[in-house]
């Protein structure tokens, strides 16, 4: 919005150009208008080498001539990934009087992290893969490393290396659970486990759909263990719960 009028007879036929690395991304044309909307999805892949920045460069598109410039902005990495998430927010254009972007971003991971777990890796120039640069440590069980995992993270010696922490799982609900009670519908809970440490939801009663929305935190490592256990019961005021 608010950008220059570049034609002196009418408005601008804006268009944005974006950079980031080798990789480059252009919206279409909107005719005649000061304050285009292009609703533009563009898809980098993070990193590219050893490049920070995202350039966004605004032209009028000219049928005759050279485009002319309308400004441009540069954006470090951490302030595209800050905005991760974000309905959006306006950035002003540098070069110009006047002249205003939105812009929203999403960090999509494979491994469904998001993008503060992988940021310190990728500002290191770092494996994103490798958040913590575990892989190319060597186990002192394992000195040539050949099981293919990361030190510490799946290992001979299980749970010894594993970062200190906290893990927090949400248990938000279940459905489609058997019928255990003959009359009636079940009165379901859950029990959480991890090592030594457990955690119980709340009884939902008469139900086989139970929203339990209970938030469980377990001290990482414990012991040896490497897994959680969750096991949904149902509570019966007389007998064993099954």
């Amino acid at each position: 919005k608010d950008l220059i009028q570049a034609d002196k007879n009418s408005k601008s036929d804006p268009y944005a150009v974006l950079l980031y690395g080798k990789q480059v991304e252009k919206t279409k044309v909107i005719p005649n208008s000061h304050e285009p909307q292009w609703n533009h999805e563009a898809e980098f892949d993070v990193p590219d080498g050893d490049e920070r920045s995202f350039y966004i460069e605004v032209f009028d598109s000219d049928k005759v001539g050279q485009d002319t410039s309308l400004g441009n902005l540069t954006l470090d990495i951490t302030d595209v990934l800050s905005i991760d998430g974000k309905d959006g927010q306006w950035f002003p254009l540098k070069g110009v009087k006047s002249g205003k972007v939105l812009l929203s971003a999403d960090f999509i991971d494979e491994l469904g992290r998001n993008a503060s777990e992988i940021l310190p890796s990728i500002l290191k120039g770092g494996d994103p893969n490798d958040p913590y640069g575990l892989s190319g440590r060597k186990d002192s069980t394992d000195p040539s490393n050949k099981s293919g995992y990361p030190s510490g993270l799946g290992g001979n010696r299980e749970g010894e290396n594993l970062p200190q922490g906290l893990a927090r799982i949400n248990l938000i609900k279940a459905k489609e659970l058997i019928k255990s009670d003959m009359i009636g519908k079940s009165d379901p809970y859950a029990v959480l486990s991890y090592g030594k440490q457990k955690q119980k939801t709340k009884v939902v009663k008469n139900t086989q759909e139970p929203q339990w929305n209970h938030e469980a935190e377990f001290d990482v490592p414990d012991g040896d263990s490497r897994h959680f256990n969750v096991e949904v019961f149902d509570s019966d005021k007389l007998g064993k719960d099954k």
